[in-house]
């Protein structure tokens, strides 16, 4: 991962400052506990929540934003929030950010001038390795492809699994490029790479990490995991002090929760990494407006709702053809979801 361009403060200092703004930690916690399992099988609530509040959308389009940021949500508040410090990304959210074990060995290229078959699949033309698509190599194999196959492509491709032993492959012996895409001559172990980083920039351990987000720590390996085989491999690598574990190595063996794709470690940061970044941004709250935007910058922002109204916009009858579920980040095979009368921020969690 890219060094952030972004100035970043550690989430511990973050977390002292929780006193200051009650209303982000009050929906952060209410969230987290009460709804964690819904949010993750609903993530456009999530959405939603923050950036309209519990007031909703249709509320918010007639009357514009009303009250605070639980009523009206984060975005279009008068003044942005950054709680004493600059706007900043913590160190522990880039940890929790790497997320290589989505990607796949491969690309399955599919074939955009068939027929689509069955829950709008098109067929397979090739599989394309990844380590082909980067570099120079890479840049001319994906505009020969173009956009519109790669973007159907990806989508009905299913990402892979955010656990142990679930790393590309390819990104093990990954070939560095440089600013011109020539090759550099040493190999790169990425995996290898990424926790030497943490350790390099002083990112807590995993139940320290834990602790400075008021979440238990684990006091045996058995309270991480119950795959024996991951036990006895933790065992071999730091013993039985629990205190070593390094965070990233906790977070893909980590217990999920049920509906959970990420661990509730991961998952606490991105809350309140989430909120913050709405609320410590001028272009969400005081600079949002035509004035900065334009009339219809504007209009594209607030009628923008989902990935797939991205895609809509700059091919109006891709999502039409090749997406059958109803999110442009599911895998577009999967059925859509069946239709809901009820506004989804007045659902019950189940």
């Amino acid at each position: 991962m890219e060094k952030s361009k972004y100035q970043r403060k550690d989430i511990f200092s973050i977390m002292k400052m929780a006193q200051q703004f009650q209303v982000t930690f009050v929906i952060v916690g209410l969230v987290s506990l009460l709804c964690r399992p819904f949010l993750f099988k609903n993530t456009m609530l999530f959405v939603m929540l923050l950036r309209y509040g519990l007031l909703g959308k249709k509320f918010k389009d007639t009357f514009g934003h009303v009250g605070n940021a639980i009523l009206g949500g984060f975005v279009g508040m008068k003044k942005a929030e950054n709680h004493g410090v600059p706007y900043s990304l913590t160190e522990e959210f880039a940890s929790v950010y790497r997320m290589h074990p989505l990607l796949p060995d491969s690309l399955h290229l599919r074939d955009i001038t068939a027929s689509p078959g069955q829950n709008k699949s098109p067929p397979i033309i090739k599989e394309i390795p990844m380590n082909d698509l980067i570099g120079l190599k890479g840049e001319k194999t994906l505009l020969e492809i173009g956009v519109a196959k790669q973007l159907v492509s990806m989508g009905h491709q299913a990402c892979g699994s955010l656990e142990l032993w679930n790393y590309p492959s390819w990104l093990r012996d990954l070939v560095p490029h440089n600013l011109d895409g020539t090759e550099r001559s040493d190999h790169v172990d990425l995996a290898a790479l990424e926790i030497y980083r943490d350790r390099e920039r002083s990112v807590a351990k995993y139940n320290q990490f834990r602790r400075g987000l008021l979440m238990i720590p684990i006091s045996k390996w058995e309270d991480l995991t119950n795959d024996k085989e991951v036990i006895k491999v933790l065992k071999e690598v730091y013993g039985d002090d629990v205190e070593e574990l390094d965070v990233l190595v906790g977070l893909l063996a980590e217990k999920k929760i049920k509906g959970f794709a990420i661990s509730e470690t991961a998952f606490t940061i991105f809350l309140l990494m989430a909120s913050r970044r709405l609320e410590g941004d001028r272009f969400f709250t005081s600079n949002f407006n035509e004035e900065t935007y334009t009339k219809k910058g504007l209009e594209w922002v607030n009628t923008t709702e989902s990935l797939k109204d991205v895609i809509d916009r700059h091919h109006p009858n891709m999502t039409h053809k090749w997406l059958n579920s109803s999110s442009a980040f599911s895998v577009w095979d999967l059925a859509p979801n069946k239709h809901n009368p009820i506004p989804i921020y007045f659902r019950i969690p189940s």
